[in-house]
């Protein structure tokens, strides 16, 4: 767990969480980064299908790129990843979803993916 707490919150309140243990609620949570988004018990349901419907109107050859290239970079050095990472952006706009998504710009209307 404190591994994977280190890569997403503060050093300083990662320790401090660890060794002292203490609750901490929601809006702490989002503060150190444990989650995205905090919300009410009663806004979540709509929260949720807001998110889902963002998600699946996004390109998902793009989407799938960009957490494959996410996930390698995260292991990566400074000077590793930025080659890496040119590399698969040049990649991206050559992709089907950039032709696709730059005609349906164009054309004013809503994309169509794959």
């Amino acid at each position: 767990v404190m591994a994977g707490l280190f890569r997403v919150m503060p050093k300083r309140a990662g320790l401090d969480f660890i060794m002292r243990g203490n609750f901490i609620d929601a809006s702490k949570a989002e503060e150190w980064g444990l989650i995205n988004k905090s919300v009410v018990a009663d806004k979540l349901d709509a929260e949720v299908s807001a998110l889902a419907n963002e998600l699946k109107n996004l390109a998902p050859g793009t989407m799938q790129m960009g957490l494959k290239a996410y996930e390698k970079q995260d292991s990566q050095s400074f000077d590793e990843a930025l080659p890496y990472l040119k590399n698969e952006i040049a990649k991206c706009f050559d992709s089907d979803d950039a032709k696709e998504g730059i005609a349906a710009f164009l054309e004013k209307r809503d994309p169509k993916w794959d």
